[in-house]
């Protein structure tokens, strides 16, 4: 997966769930739908084409993909808590995805594993999961 040279902007924001609600600016609707239900193993919750909004409905997270009309994007550097039972597994299929990962794999004191990956727009998240023991 190549970096695209414009960038995308995200924001985190107050949702009206208990969730935490993530809005992910992007440059092209189409192509970061693709990437993001690949990511996600999930179709949208909400589609609007009209207004460019996509909304994926995670178990603790919202995220939201806008385009970036009349913006001038920036990439965002975001951390996704995405619960999984085997991250190697998880990691094999990211790559078989071809997503371009930054940097390596990097495990914390409390047992999290995570990596970083890139999505078409240079926005960088980090997928954590919790190693259950």
């Amino acid at each position: 997966m190549m970096l695209a040279a414009t960038k995308a902007r995200a924001a985190i924001v107050p949702s009206q769930s208990n969730k935490v609600e993530t809005v992910i600016f992007v440059t092209s609707f189409i192509r970061a739908r693709r990437f993001y239900n690949g990511i996600f193993q999930c179709r949208p919750e909400q589609d609007d084409i009209y207004f460019g909004t996509v909304q994926y409905s995670l178990p603790q997270r919202i995220v939201k993909l806008k385009t970036a009309r009349n913006r001038t994007p920036t990439a965002l550097d975001t951390e996704l808590r995405i619960p999984v039972d085997d991250f190697f597994y998880e990691y094999q299929r990211l790559q078989l995805l071809g997503v371009e990962q930054v940097g390596a794999v990097s495990e914390n004191c409390h047992g999290e594993i995570s990596m970083k990956i890139v999505d078409e727009d240079g926005n960088v998240l980090t997928i954590v999961a919790q190693q259950w023991i």
